[in-house]
């Protein structure tokens, strides 16, 4: 198999972005032939890697989204929730629960069935939970991070058709991590 990543496919893939975090998002094959061969500067220079996130900065990007949800698809967010600004950020984002209690947060939490889920889907609960130190309390052990083997990576892809959708699994980050993309689910 050859690399289709040469340096003007990477630079045609990197002009579909504005930043770094989301052509490594978007297009991770790219980003990492880019990072691996040391093109990153070549494809997006100096000005496109991580902002620095001031409190004022995240505050006012904040304020550009109705909903936490949508704003937790922001680099802001996660630059939030690394100071461990997230409450005081969004407190003032409409939709956003104001105050999470143990019982509020257990019945967000049922409505998921993994913690990555929980995570992703309800950002806000999962924080509290976390914060608080109920993660355990809403989620057992039982619910932690699965430990992918091959095998059980080989028989999630095989309910999917298409890479795409099996990229909605977290089966998809683990055979990304160790290598086995190619083996589990073969491009077609």
């Amino acid at each position: 198999m050859t690399n289709k990543w040469t340096l003007e496919a990477v630079q045609a893939e990197a002009s579909k972005f504005s930043t770094r975090g989301e052509f490594r998002k978007k297009s991770p094959s790219a980003y990492n032939a880019a990072r691996k061969k040391g093109w990153l500067d070549l494809v997006l220079p100096m000005e496109f890697k991580r902002r620095k996130w001031t409190f004022e900065a995240i505050k006012e990007e904040a304020s550009k989204f109705s909903t936490s949800g949508e704003f937790s698809k922001s680099s802001a967010y996660n630059a939030a929730w690394r100071k461990g600004w997230l409450d005081q950020i969004t407190f003032e984002i409409p939709g956003r629960k104001m105050k999470w209690t143990l019982e509020a947060i257990k019945e967000e939490a049922s409505k998921f069935s993994t913690r990555g889920e929980f995570r992703k889907k309800s950002p806000s609960a999962y924080q509290a939970a976390l914060r608080k130190g109920w993660l355990d309390l809403v989620f057992p052990m039982e619910f932690k991070r699965r430990k992918w083997t091959f095998e059980a990576i080989k028989e999630e892809a095989s309910k999917f058709s298409t890479r795409g959708e099996f990229s909605k699994s977290s089966a998809y980050n683990a055979a990304w991590r160790k290598g086995w993309l190619d083996r589990v689910l073969p491009k077609g």
